[in-house]
Formats: C-alpha cells, structure tokens, sequence
C-alpha cells in the first residue's frame, strides 16, 4: 500500500523495517525503484551498499551500478571502481573493464595489483575477460595457482599456443584426481590421460607421457576399476606383448631373457628397450634394465601425490643394482606447499642434492585438508614443517602430523619455532602442536642453534622436557656464493630505496622500515620485493595508508620470478631484513646470494649467523643511522669478492642424508 500511495516515508517505515541488514535498504530502493523516484532508488541502493561488507552489500552495490548505468551513466566508472577496491575479484575487475572503455588503461595497473594476492581471480579475468592466454599462463605460474577448476579452463585455452606445455599441469590433475578413490575420479583421470596422448602425438614428449600412465597403473594396482579406465590410454608395446596388467618381474631371470630362452648371464651390458609398462619386457623375450622409477614400485607403491622423479639426474641402472638397492633402506620426502613458500622450496632444492637425489619424492601441493597418511602408506619419510602448510590453525597442523607420525616412522624439520612475539595464547597454542609432532617424530632437525634454544623454551613452557631426548641435529640453511658480485655503481639507479624482500605479513618488518624514512632525506621511499602472503592482503592497503601519512614512496613489486630475482636484489639502493624475531632466515640469505650486504637488526639468530660468515652483515640497532650510512655509501651494501659463504646447498644435503641414515636405520 504505501507503494502504491507512492508515500515516501511509509515505504522507508514498511520496506527498512529495523534497518538491521542491507537487504533490507536494497528492499527500500527497489520500491523507489518501482514509483519511479529514482534519486531516492540510488541513494538507498548506495546506502545498502555501504552498510557493511558482506555479501548482501555486494549485491545491493551491483543493483546500485544497474540504476547508475541506466539513470547517471556519468557517475558509474567511480561506482565500478568502488565496487573492485571494496570486492576485487574477476568479476568486479571484468565490470570495470567493461565499463571503463578507453579508460581501461589508467585502472589496469591497479587492477593488475590488488590481483596479485588472489591468483585464482587473477588468472580468470586476464583468461575470460583479457581473452590473453599467454598472460593468464604466465600470471598462473607466478602467484601459485592450486586451484584446479581455473587450471581447467586455462590449459584448454593454452594449448591451443603451446600444446607441449600443458603437459604438466595434466599430469599434475590427474594425480590429484587419484588422491581419492572412486569412479568418477578415474573417468577424470582417464580422459585426461587420453588428452595427454593426443597432445604428445608425434613429438619428442610421446615417451614422457606413456612413462606417466604406466606410473598410476602400477601404484595404484589395486584399483581394479581404475586399471580398467586406464587400460585404452595405455601406450602399445612395440614388441607385440598382450599383458594388460601392471607389474614388475619376480625375479631377474624373469626380466632379462634372450629370445633363445638362455639366462642371459651379463647383463651389465642390457640396453634398456621401450617396454609397454605391463610386463617391463618379460614377455617380450627382450633385455630390460629399470630406471630408478621402477625400483622405487619393487620398494612400496608411492601413492597419490606427485612422484617427482627429474629424469635428467638418475642414469638407467642394470638388474643386479636395482635389487642391491631393493634391499636398502629409504627415506622418502614429503614436500608440503607451493613452490614460492621458503620452506617448501627448501625442502625441494634438498631433494635435488647428490646425497638425497636418490630418495623417493613425494609432492602435496597443498597440505591442508589432504589425507597424508594414505599418500605416504608405510614409507619411512622426512617432511619439513611449518604450521601454515598444514593446517589453518596450529592444532590442526599437530592433528594431521601426529596422524602421520603414529603410522610410519617421520623425522621432522621444525621451522619458525613459536616465539613470545606470537603473543601470549597464539605462543602457547604453537609450543604445544610444535611439542605434540616432536612427540611422534624419530629425529628432528632445527636450522639454526637459535631454534635449538627456543626449541628448548618450547618444551619447557609446555612442561615437556622428556622430548629433549628426542635426537636431534642443528643443520643451517645453505647459502649458495654469488654468480657474480656487485659493482658499487650498478646499485640504485636513479631511486634511493629501502627494499624489504620476501613475503608481506605481519611483524615481517616493513612498518619497522616505515617508520625509519621519517629520519631520512626526503627522496628516499620504501619496496616491498614480494607480495602478501594468504591471508594478509589488507597489509598492503594499511602500509600505503601509513606511507601516505608520512608522505613517502611505497611500492609492492608482487611476485619476482626466479628468472628476475638475482637482478632485482643486485639493483635496489640499501637491502633490509628488518624482521625483529627471526628463528632462521632465508631471505638473509637470499640477499647474500645475489651479492648484497643487508642492514639487519641485531639479534640472536644475526649474531649466529655473523658468526659463522664473518663480515657479510651489517648489524644495526637503529635502522635509520644504518640506512643513512648505506645510502652515503653504496659499497657497504655489497659483498667483497672471495667473501667466505656457507654451507653450500650439496653442504647441507649430506649433512641431512647422515641424519636421515641415523635416524631411520
């Protein structure tokens, strides 16, 4: 009624009701809507929209740029804008690229920006709304893309580029798909494999991709359904075998025999043949050698997860090795997250050393939520760990470690050991996972002796000192001499910046560095080398606001690709790692890597690592004098050639490979 008596106030009283939800102030512009007011139809549309940030709110701001559009199209790029900055999404991006026309290019670079800490929205607008594939591809790769929805899409635009390059992210899906059992999981499963032999049809890929579908075969030989899906995708033996089911031989006799029927007695000579991957020759009256990958089957099938095996550092091995090597013992390496995470990049370079290249791998791009117990079977493994790869919170990270370390025989590395800085209830509730793993755990491996002490702390707060007699090896992170040094002259150019390198978050040390540039010349900005990391994104908008107040320049680079990373780090004005409570630091160590001196609040982690690489730091106590000093004086901010850096990465590898040998003999 008070509609149709078009009575302004009684539709605000009837339609707001008590004003509680925004749907409800939507309600009241619809109704303006409806008697044709249209001033008052967006103002509360505008209302609802501002009323809070939820979901509603959302809603309510896309009817607000519906009745823009139509009634004040002159006011709806600064409503569209509006909208991405409160919701940035590909959807929000792809209206405001929509509406903006010829003024696209003056928002593109924002937009590109608060993306980058959404990779999922990221990817979907340059791929669906950019329609720019190589873009979407590269953009993918850069800010770790997990989701495999989007991966989806953009690999059946990709191909069309690139068909050879999609390879990878196939094998990847598939085996995610085989994490679980069930039968709509292998057709999945299959129809991907069988568009993998399509792509690698004819060119030098064809053996990778009938190396791959052999490899779930054999894993998962218990699957009968599934070894029935797989079995058209399965590649022909070119010796005309007619065995379907996926084994290695019993015995060398078995796998090596001429086509006389003779044992053949040397086999040390074999030539390995293209064998179908179903009876590895056996039946095919051919000689046959295995490839590491096939022993790692005759040692425990590795299950789910991605077996990554670089083909290029493991020479074909004769019969009589494999099974020496049979019989000895493995450690197999768990590796948790997304290869931009530092401890997950750690654990993979780890893995690439002589001493522990041999080992078998297995890769869980995402940790959370993913049945490790099942991936890992009854294989002895090492995993590298931090609470957020494991679980949203603390006890969850414990939850699914004390799972895995009660079902087979775990050794652990333990990074960013809780500290008081976490604050009182988050230190307590991170000593107690970080207790409950060391519980179940063979042996433990700490970073730093600095870790070793807060490791003790730990135990102590928790009232847990038993698990000291936990073994345990104090192993530092490597430190790899630069490629080449830098020059005084190539540092800077034409900016004269403080650079914070690595992922943005919390007490990370950038508001630190902030606070430092109200001390120096007025040129003098800040940049953040990195992007937010998960959950962190509001970061950047608290530094810009706080950068703005002191007047000063602050820019986010996001994510530098590895390709890039040695020359950014080379060419920036003063490198600072200003995190105050540092347990062991791979950023440090990145800046020694790329030739850099970095100003580093004194600490006892700093003071360690001075220790064992003399005259590599420059320690301060107050960052404003240091940066000062820095700036007047560019070559303090290098490495002097020759400067003694360890331990090397291969260093660390054997010391981990004698720990490991201790531990799960």
């Amino acid at each position: 009624m008070a509609v149709l008596d078009q009575d302004v106030e009684a539709i605000v009283r009837t339609h707001l009701r008590d004003g509680k939800v925004a749907a409800w102030y939507e309600d009241v512009a619809q109704a303006f809507d409806e008697i044709g007011r249209m001033d008052l139809a967006i103002e509360w549309a505008w209302r609802a929209n501002e009323f809070d940030c939820g979901q509603q709110n959302q809603k309510a701001g896309n009817y607000w740029c519906r009745l823009l559009a139509e009634h004040r199209p002159q006011e709806l790029l600064p409503a569209r804008l509006t909208m991405f900055r409160r919701w940035p999404s590909s959807s929000t991006a792809a209206a405001l690229h929509l509406d903006a026309g010829q003024a696209w290019q003056e928002h593109a670079d924002e937009v590109s920006f608060l993306l980058s800490s959404r990779p999922r929205d990221a990817v979907l607008f340059v791929l669906l709304t950019l329609e720019d594939a190589q873009t979407a591809w590269r953009t993918a790769h850069e800010p770790g893309l997990t989701d495999g929805d989007v991966w989806d899409e953009l690999i059946k635009a990709y191909a069309k580029l690139d068909p050879l390059a999609v390879l990878s992210v196939h094998r990847r899906l598939v085996q995610g798909e085989l994490v679980a059992a069930g039968a709509e999981h292998y057709r999945r499963a299959a129809r991907r494999l069988a568009t993998m032999r399509k792509l690698a049809a004819g060119t030098n890929k064809e053996a990778y991709v009938d190396e791959f579908i052999r490899d779930p075969r054999a894993a998962h030989k218990r699957r009968p359904r599934l070894e029935a899906m797989a079995r058209p995708c399965a590649a022909r033996c070119p010796t005309g075998c007619s065995r379907t089911r996926s084994r290695l031989p019993a015995s060398p006799s078995r796998a090596v025999r001429p086509a006389s029927g003779a044992l053949r007695s040397n086999v040390k000579n074999a030539e390995p043949v293209s064998a179908c991957g179903r009876c590895f020759g056996a039946e095919c009256q051919q000689p046959v050698v295995w490839s590491p990958r096939d022993v790692d089957e005759r040692l425990g099938p590795m299950r789910p997860g991605s077996i990554d095996r670089p083909a290029t550092l493991h020479p074909v091995l004769t019969v009589q090795e494999c099974y020496s090597r049979a019989g000895a013992t493995s450690v197999t390496h768990l590796i948790v997250g997304h290869e931009e995470h530092g401890v997950t990049r750690l654990a993979r370079e780890l893995s690439t050393t002589p001493s522990l290249r041999s080992a078998p791998v297995i890769r869980v791009p995402d940790g959370i939520g993913t049945d490790l117990v099942g991936l890992v079977a009854r294989a002895s493994v090492h995993v590298h760990v931090t609470d957020r790869l494991f679980g949203h919170t603390a006890a969850q990270t414990a939850s699914t470690l004390i799972a895995l370390g009660r079902s087979t025989s775990m050794s652990v590395t333990l990074h960013d050991l809780p500290q008081p800085s976490d604050g009182p209830d988050r230190h307590r509730q991170r000593a107690s996972a970080y207790a409950d793993i060391l519980a179940v755990s063979r042996g433990v491996a700490l970073s730093s002796h600095h870790e070793s002490t807060l490791l003790d702390a730990v135990l102590k707060l928790t009232d847990r000192r038993s698990l000291r007699a936990v073994p345990r090896a104090v192993i530092p992170l490597p430190i790899e001499s630069p490629r080449r040094y830098v020059s005084p002259a190539e540092v800077g150019g034409t900016h004269r910046d403080l650079a914070v390198f690595g992922f943005l978050y919390p007490r990370k040390g950038h508001a630190q560095a902030l606070r430092a540039l109200s001390e120096l010349p007025a040129d003098v900005g800040l940049i953040a080398l990195g992007r937010p990391s998960p959950g962190h994104g509001h970061l950047v908008e608290e530094l810009q606001r706080q950068s703005h107040r002191r007047n000063r320049r602050f820019t986010v680079t996001g994510y530098i690709p590895d390709d890039r990373l040695q020359e950014v780090l080379a060419r920036v004005a003063v490198p600072v790692a200003p995190h105050q409570h540092l347990s062991a630091s791979g950023s440090i160590n990145s800046w020694l890597t790329a030739g850099r001196r970095p100003l580093v609040p004194r600490s006892r982690y700093v003071e360690e690592l001075d220790a064992r690489c003399p005259d590599v730091l420059t320690i301060y106590d107050d960052l404003a004098a240091a940066a000062r000093h820095a700036l007047d004086h560019p070559e303090s901010t290098t490495l002097r050639p020759g400067v003694p850096l360890g331990p090397s990465l291969d260093d660390v590898g054997a010391l981990y490979a004698k720990a490991l040998a201790s531990w799960h003999h």
